[in-house]
């Protein structure tokens, strides 16, 4: 049994040039598959007895014939490989009180800040693509006597915990963290202000730059 391997512009949506376009009939165990866009190009292998729910990008089904073959994304090259949020060029979903605001004491000229109310569970969430891996979580944050602490979620896991509370005051203090993301796809990262240390005399978290840097 010879194996093949096929190209592809996209990944779902039953058109020409979609991977899900792919006649399942055709395919058998084994096929390879790689799918150009935009931003990332991801690889595939064809299991033939996977039956798996479709879950784009991590698991395609072919919309003709597909039985019980599916697209398993073996890993995702030029994309989810470093992630930054500045406040600057921000395009997040913003809840809580979190707003930009412009300081000439901060990197870039920017902050993002909850101070308007600044209280326990502030929360500020954005979507981005991230392949599975090991991340260094760099985030350059103000420490003063007035802030909380910062949890970071990816999806529903927390994955590191920052006390911004200092005597010591700092506007741009970058502190870094090893995270493991377990599986590639569209991510819910969140930030959510749980709690403070107990010198602390309120909850504020005031910074200029989040990023995650994928190493392994």
């Amino acid at each position: 049994m010879s194996l093949n391997f096929y190209g592809a512009t996209g990944l779902t949506g039953g058109t020409d040039g979609m991977l899900d376009d792919i006649d399942g009939a055709a395919l058998v165990d084994g096929d390879g598959a790689v799918v150009i866009t935009a931003g990332h190009t991801f690889i595939y292998h064809l299991d033939a007895d996977s039956a798996a729910a479709e879950s784009s990008p991590n698991v395609i089904e072919p919309d003709a014939n597909g039985g019980d073959k599916r697209w398993i994304l073996n890993d995702v090259l030029g994309g989810g490989e470093v992630i930054q949020l500045f406040p600057h060029n921000i395009t997040a979903e913003i809840q809580g009180t979190w707003v930009t605001s412009t300081n000439a004491s901060y990197r870039f000229g920017y902050i993002i800040i909850n101070n308007s109310a600044s209280a326990d569970g502030d929360e500020l969430n954005f979507k981005a693509y991230m392949a599975k891996g090991i991340y260094t979580l760099s985030f350059a944050a103000a420490r003063n006597t007035y802030c909380g602490i910062a949890d970071f979620y990816i999806d529903a896991i927390e994955v590191a915990s920052i006390d911004m509370y200092g005597a010591l005051v700092y506007a741009n203090l970058w502190q870094e963290q090893n995270i493991v993301v377990a599986t590639s796809g569209i991510k819910t990262i969140r930030i959510v202000v749980d709690g403070k240390h107990v010198s602390s005399s309120d909850y504020n978290c005031l910074f200029s730059c989040l990023s995650f840097h994928r190493t392994a």
